[in-house]
């Protein structure tokens, strides 16, 4: 267990941490947010998991270096930098949880956010009688957060780093879904009361090349059907400029190929599958896949908002683009890692 430490605002927040799983193969982690400041029993939290499982997964470079091991003789050195390793990738996915967490504890913000979300796009300009359209007291589900420590690897630069990124999402993604499973039989085997159903799908959040990887890991062979059913994206470069679908910056032919492979497999995927001749076979890959992109907009220096367009990739109908100052109450533009703790954009998000 981890407990990370953050002061916003002139305040000190503590959350828990729940550590569930590192491979050596990897060298990777993967936690779980716990909202609070009291320490919580590991086990008997893993199994009143009962929410809406959503995988957090950071950009490029972002996290510290440990520069030595433990068995040096400045041992204390190393924990306080692995510590702050570890506390910096959690205060990452820390707003967005925490503003999810109170979301599902007391409601939107504004009461009218139920009905919006109620309409179709083609029910918004007409005049439809709300009066008797009961709001909720709060959210059906809460997010359950859970975050993946890449160990800071420059992954924007490589696309062998890229691909054991990717690797790790997907087993990720299975252990997650696999820990509800648990939690739901172990609850019922011991008579607790257990809220709700299994969850059908992991919600996938990724900043930056983060992403891209989570583009990458739907696509992926491995990755059980229908495992992914959302995807939103904060500054991810979807493509490059003027709708061309490589790297922003192809430093090495691997990130080319792993660029140019992902788009490609994505835009097939939602084509209607076909044989030879042209006779139906089936529904496209993709087609339970929805994807939302967030750009930061002109303060954002490193992808830019025609990068993380999702034209030529996704259709319409299953995804769009969405710069931060045309979301609702979200007027500031802002750089490219401050989009992950702007709380007029995080509380949208949320």
């Amino acid at each position: 267990m981890k407990n990370a430490f953050y002061d916003a605002h002139s305040k000190m927040i503590i959350e828990n941490y729940l550590r569930m799983l590192c491979l050596i193969k990897f060298t990777t982690g993967l936690y779980l947010y716990h909202e609070g400041w009291k320490k919580i029993d590991y086990k008997k939290h893993l199994k009143k998991l009962s929410g809406v499982p959503v995988l957090f997964i950071l950009g490029n470079g972002v996290i510290l270096y440990s520069m030595m091991t433990c068995k040096h003789k400045y041992a204390y050195l190393v924990c306080f930098f692995q510590s702050l390793r570890y506390a910096h990738l959690l205060a990452k996915v820390r707003s967005l949880a925490a503003e999810s967490d109170r979301a599902y504890q007391n409601g939107p913000l504004e009461r009218t956010f139920y009905q919006e979300a109620s309409l179709r796009p083609e029910e918004e300009d007409v005049d439809i009688n709300l009066s008797s359209f009961q709001l909720p007291s709060q959210y059906t589900s809460r997010l359950d957060w859970f975050a993946v420590n890449l160990e800071g690897e420059h992954s924007a630069m490589d696309g062998a780093i890229l691909e054991e990124h990717t690797e790790y999402v997907v087993y990720a993604i299975h252990k997650i879904w696999d820990q509800y499973k648990v939690s739901y039989d172990a609850g019922t085997r011991e008579s607790v009361a257990v809220s709700g159903s299994l969850p059908k799908s992991v919600i996938l959040v990724g900043h930056s090349m983060g992403g891209f990887v989570a583009k990458a890991a739907i696509i992926h062979p491995r990755l059980r059907k229908s495992a992914v059913e959302t995807v939103l994206t904060l500054s991810t470069p979807h493509q490059y400029v003027y709708f061309q679908l490589s790297p922003p910056v192809a430093l090495q032919a691997s990130l080319g190929h792993y660029f140019a492979r992902a788009n490609s497999e994505w835009i097939k995927g939602y084509k209607v599958q076909t044989t030879n001749m042209g006779h139906y076979v089936s529904d496209p890959v993709l087609s339970h896949v929805v994807v939302v992109s967030i750009s930061s907009a002109y303060n954002d220096y490193q992808v830019r908002s025609k990068l993380t367009s999702l034209d030529n990739i996704v259709p319409p109908t299953h995804g769009f683009m969405i710069s931060s100052t045309a979301m609702k109450n979200v007027w500031l533009s802002m750089e490219h890692q401050a989009i992950l703790w702007c709380n007029q954009l995080v509380v949208q998000v949320s």
